[in-house]
């Protein structure tokens, strides 16, 4: 006997997809997060949360102050402290006080830093590719457009 959905304006069948959508969707996202995590630390010797910090500072060549990475990786300032602190103990990051407001801190690439992020994105990039190879152009672009409504439709929605 098909469940009753909790809203009577959803039938079984759009509740039970969405459903679906949901969990495969974290299924997906899993296993390309899991497999990207062991190749950069096979390949790399870093972790997915250096080169996600790493990232957010290539965007900018003045660096951003720390909150501001937590703000570009929705997280926590307490977990992007220490691997800042990672970072510039191996060379690829500098930090330094802002003269606007001396409680502050840039944290910038360095130029070895600048170098490994620009080997790390490629072999990211190559291996998303090569995850994804089920898909052609045309059907990452449809997932890519589908996603961008669901990503509209989730910003502006209400809590």
């Amino acid at each position: 006997m098909p469940r009753p959905t909790a809203n009577p304006t959803h039938t079984d069948r759009d509740a039970t997809q969405r459903m679906r959508f949901w969990l495969r969707h974290m299924k997906v996202s899993r296993l390309i997060e899991n497999a990207l995590r062991s190749r950069l630390k096979a390949e790399f010797a870093t972790t997915l949360p250096r080169f996600d910090v790493m990232t957010a500072l290539g965007k900018y060549d003045e660096g951003l102050i720390m909150s501001a990475i937590s703000s570009e990786l929705k997280t926590a300032a307490g977990n992007v402290t220490p691997i800042v602190d990672r970072l510039e103990k191996d060379g690829l990051v500098t930090r330094h006080k802002t003269p606007e407001d001396g409680r502050a801190t840039r944290v910038a690439l360095t130029p070895a830093g600048r170098d490994a992020l620009a080997l790390q994105s490629a072999a990211v990039q190559d291996w998303i590719y090569d995850l994804a190879a089920p898909l052609d152009a045309d059907q990452a672009a449809m997932i890519n457009d589908l996603f961008d409504g669901l990503l509209t439709h989730l910003q502006t929605a209400p809590d």
